[in-house]
């Protein structure tokens, strides 16, 4: 049995869902929303308990837990399986109680935007991740697409960007997208390293790599030597290569 509808919500806010998604809202028990869309709950006059986004997020499984079995619903923003709320809670709730419906995500509006196709470019976040995981995905001509930790993400990207020689690459922030405050601020790897821009926390950011990076070292074995930081003393580089290659490693595999 369905208890628990998860219904993704674009940058216009409640407009954007249709009649019968409102009539779920209505009939529910309990809801989950983000602060923005409080207000515009409020408005319905509800029956529902109305919570926001559990701080830490963790603490959303006890929620549900406690909820199990009573009309639920939860507004995401967004696709909610994308970097959203929906990837952890499909952990946790078995698919037969639960429906979730996407709204377009903040990648595809984005990608949109620059005129880039979605097959062709690498979607990624920060948000709550360490920065450096971007590095493994810098690479020549590469067409990045960033969910932003918040409004010093640009210039720590910039920064990333000049260290491996694609300082040229362009750059833009898009936050807001699709909605009457939608903006975007466009500039360069070079000076946003330098002067970070004026930008919202919650932004997509967009990352257009040249084609030569004179500093990019491939993921692959059998790098240079003066790809290392040492004092001479290295594997030959074929015999690292033929190591790894024996090895086998696999994403995240340690060894």
């Amino acid at each position: 049995m369905i208890w628990l509808d998860i219904i993704g919500v674009g940058e216009a806010g409640l407009s954007d869902l249709n009649a019968d998604q409102k009539d779920r809202i209505l009939a529910a028990q309990h809801i989950i929303a983000p602060d923005r869309l409080i207000a515009a709950l409020d408005d319905m006059t509800l029956n529902a308990e109305l919570i926001t986004w559990p701080r830490p997020f963790r603490q959303i499984y006890d929620v549900l837990e406690a909820w199990r079995g009573k009309p639920t619903v939860i507004l995401a923003t967004g696709d909610p399986l994308w970097y959203g709320a929906g990837s952890s809670l499909v952990t946790r709730i078995p698919s037969d109680e639960m429906r979730i419906e996407p709204a377009p995500s903040g990648f595809q509006l984005a990608a949109s935007r620059m005129g880039w196709p979605m097959a062709h470019l690498h979607a990624m976040t920060l948000h709550g991740r360490p920065l450096e995981m971007i590095r493994a995905a810098i690479m020549p001509s590469a067409r990045l697409l960033i969910l932003a930790d918040s409004a010093a993400t640009p210039a720590q990207v910039a920064e990333q960007l000049v260290a491996i020689g694609a300082g040229t690459a362009a750059m833009a922030a898009l936050a807001h997208i699709g909605g009457d405050a939608e903006t975007r601020v466009d500039g360069r790897a070079t000076d946003w390293a330098k002067k970070p821009p004026q930008v919202a926390d919650f932004h997509v950011l967009a990352v257009a790599c040249p084609d030569i990076m004179p500093g990019f070292y491939p993921s692959v074995p059998g790098l240079p030597d003066d790809a290392y930081d040492s004092d001479g003393k290295l594997t030959k580089s074929d015999i690292r290569a033929i190591t790894l290659a024996r090895l086998k490693p696999v994403s995240d595999q340690p060894f």
